[in-house]
């Protein structure tokens, strides 16, 4: 076995990993198992529930203002959803083709419908803006990041590398960053 999947190994067997960052110093991701997996979901359900009955507008709501304002239009969401299937498609004739010229072509042509299926979803975020669902993702995945991120390994909550005040003086910079780090390392 290479060092680094011995490391990898290692590190999934401790139950977490260590981390030298820059700017953060030395500290540890908890590989999250699935009763915390499963809180965070939770969590996110609620905070969702709870952004619903503060009155933040759902995507679907925010979508219907939209094209009834002609400010979306709703060819456009059928474009959306139709590149979506489109691009699956490709996908599966990508991963069935055994000649690597082909798969290669496969490979452009999705590329080419990425890139037009991510302007249209970006003019699409940019118009919808802050929903229900992107306040319970953000909150979730604080929460996600504050179950993680440990100053020493045995991972207790007296531990935890930001506090809560930390946590909520923070960013969204910040804290996407953090996220990253996690997604990189996890």
């Amino acid at each position: 076995m290479s060092a680094p999947l011995k490391r990898i190994f290692n590190d999934i067997l401790k139950g977490y990993s260590s981390i030298n960052n820059s700017s953060l110093g030395n500290f540890y991701i908890k590989h999250l198992n699935n009763l915390d997996l499963s809180n965070i979901d939770n969590s996110h359900n609620i905070y969702l529930e709870e952004a619903k009955k503060e009155g933040v507008p759902t995507q679907e709501e925010k979508l219907v203002y939209l094209i009834s304002n002609n400010l979306w239009d709703k060819k456009d969401e059928e474009k959306i959803k139709e590149f979506k299937n489109l691009a699956a498609r490709y996908e599966e004739n990508k991963s069935n083709e055994f000649l690597k010229s082909k798969r290669d072509i496969w490979d452009k042509q999705l590329k080419d419908l990425n890139k037009d299926l991510n302007e249209l979803n970006f003019k699409r975020t940019q118009l919808i803006g802050d929903t229900a669902e992107s306040f319970a993702y953000r909150k979730s995945n604080i929460l996600h990041i504050k179950e993680s991120f440990y100053k020493t390994p045995d991972l207790n909550d007296k531990n935890k590398l930001f506090s809560d005040f930390e946590y909520e003086e923070m960013e969204e910079k910040e804290i996407n960053n953090l996220f990253d780090i996690f997604v990189a390392y996890i």
